[in-house]
C-alpha cells in the first residue's frame, strides 16, 4: 500500500502515460481542426478548451484563485484531467444528450471538481494602463480585466463559431 506522496510523479510509468496521453490528444486535435472528426457536441459530453496562441488548455485546480480566494484556480497547462470540462445546458429546456449549437447557453463544470463551474470573477485581476494602446489584443482594450476561475456559482457561456482574433 503506497500514500500518494511516497509515488514518485516522474516514475517511468507515469511519463510513458503522460506521453502516450498527449500524443493521442494531438492526433485527435489534427483530426478535428482538418475536419475528419465532426461529431456534433451534446449537453454532458466532455470536452477540453484550447488557447489558440499557445496550444495550452484551460484548467482547473484545487488550489485558490489569485484574487477571488474563495474560488479554485484555473491557468493554462498541457491537456490533462484537469482540463476537461462538462458541457451543461443554462435552460431546463436544452435536455442532456441534445445537440449545443451556435448562440445556446451554457455552464461549464470541471469534469475533475463536481459541482465546480467555469466563472468569470467580479474581482478586478489587473487594470490595463493604456487601454487605447494598439500593441494590445482587441479583446482586452477594456479599462479593467477580470479573472476567471472554478466557483459553485456558474457564468453563462454562448457558443459562437472561433473567431481569429488579432493582436
Amino acid at each position: 500500500l503506497y500514500y500518494r506522496s511516497e509515488i514518485d510523479p516522474h516514475a517511468p510509468w507515469r511519463v510513458f502515460r503522460v506521453k502516450n496521453e498527449e500524443l493521442a490528444n494531438g492526433i485527435i486535435l489534427k483530426q478535428v481542426v482538418e475536419g475528419e472528426i465532426k461529431d456534433q457536441v451534446k449537453y454532458g459530453n466532455i470536452i477540453q478548451l484550447q488557447h489558440v496562441k499557445s496550444g495550452l488548455f484551460l484548467a482547473c485546480h484545487k488550489g485558490a484563485a489569485p484574487k477571488d480566494s474563495d474560488c479554485r484556480r484555473v491557468s493554462l497547462k498541457h491537456g490533462s484531467h484537469a482540463a476537461q470540462f462538462r458541457v451543461n445546458p443554462r435552460f431546463r429546456a436544452q435536455a442532456e444528450g441534445s445537440s449545443v449549437f451556435y448562440s445556446n447557453s451554457i455552464k461549464l463544470e470541471s469534469a475533475k471538481l463536481d459541482g465546480m463551474f467555469l466563472h468569470t470573477s467580479p474581482k478586478v485581476y489587473s487594470t490595463i494602463p493604456d487601454p487605447n494602446d494598439l500593441e494590445l489584443p482587441t479583446v482586452i482594450r477594456k479599462d479593467q480585466v477580470c479573472e476567471v476561475n472554478c466557483s459553485a456559482q456558474f457564468t453563462t457561456f454562448i457558443v459562437q463559431r472561433f473567431a481569429h482574433f488579432e493582436t
